[in-house]
């Protein structure tokens, strides 16, 4: 699965399609720019099946600011998360902790 979904991130890139990741795609995108992954965040998805949720911050100046000027409430369910940003990603939004929660890739199309 991984080396399928990496191959249609670095096409979609090459291609200059508009690319948009959600949880494990905004992810695998840090890892397709060569960007890590903590690969588990302790406190986060502790009860299988059953979501949490938390605020998320956006960046000032960044196009999620955007779409999304303030704080929001979102679920979640996740144990992993972006850890060293791949090549030319900007993190447009953080939990509380620090938790990278949205990715932008401003030399992207769009």
């Amino acid at each position: 699965r991984d080396t399928w979904e990496l191959a249609l991130i670095e096409a979609a890139l090459s291609a200059r399609v508009p690319l948009l990741g959600v949880c494990r795609g905004m992810q695998l995108l840090n890892v397709a720019l060569g960007g890590t992954l903590v690969q588990h965040i302790e406190g986060h998805a502790e009860v299988v099946g059953v979501f949490g949720g938390h605020p998320v911050r956006p960046v000032p100046g960044t196009l999620y600011a955007g779409a999304v000027p303030e704080e929001a409430f979102v679920p979640t369910y996740h144990h992993q998360a972006v850890d060293r940003l791949g090549t030319g990603l900007v993190a447009s939004a953080h939990a509380a902790d620090g938790t990278v929660e949205a990715l932008e890739l401003p030399s992207g199309p769009g």
